[in-house]
């Protein structure tokens, strides 16, 4: 047990040094190249989406479920790619998902990853995957889409977790803000 905390403790010293240096390099910039791409992109709703459903902005959170305190905001923009017919005749659309995840509401991720959607029953189910670098290996991703919700569960050698999704509206709060920020965060 007392390797353990230890551990903790050095991992929550290490976080704490990168969200010290996130402060310095954030000052720097106003915006990044995906927020101006989030600026640029239209906002789809659901109403007007049907051969495309997982297109457009997503805002919501993310979690890693091999540590309580890594989670953080995100942000989405999805764009169709194209389609396809599975051997069962369904079509398959493939969609290129920007992703921005929030580490400490200081520094962001940002990665690409293509996602390959079928329509099961009511829901959209998706899956995907990206090579991360030839040390963390693969991430694999797999969710679905249920009305203007869409959850992601992502998995690879170093970290498992999940992303949740509701689609952005004119309506929606800041995506600044931490009004929509993780709903169980107790920390």
């Amino acid at each position: 047990m007392r390797g353990h905390v230890r551990g903790v403790g050095l991992k929550m010293a290490a976080m704490g040094v990168l969200a010290a240096a996130g402060l310095g390099v954030g000052g720097c910039a106003s915006t990044t190249a995906y927020d101006q791409h989030w600026k640029d992109t239209k906002v789809v709703l659901a109403s007007d989406v049907t051969a495309t459903p997982l297109a457009g902005k997503w805002q919501g959170e993310w979690h890693s479920d091999d540590s309580d305190y890594y989670w953080g905001l995100a942000k989405a923009i999805i764009i169709p790619v194209d389609t396809s017919k599975t051997k069962e005749g369904v079509t398959a659309t493939r969609y290129e998902a920007h992703i921005q995840l929030w580490h400490f509401f200081i520094f962001p991720e940002e990665f690409k990853v293509y996602l390959s959607a079928v329509p099961e029953g009511d829901k959209i189910t998706f899956y995907g995957e990206r090579v991360m670098n030839p040390i963390d290996g693969v991430a694999r991703y797999d969710g679905f889409l249920e009305g203007d919700k869409i959850v992601i569960a992502y998995n690879s050698i170093k970290d498992y977790g999940s992303f949740t999704f509701r689609r952005f509206t004119p309506e929606s709060p800041s995506v600044n803000g931490q009004a929509w920020g993780p709903s169980n965060n107790t920390h």
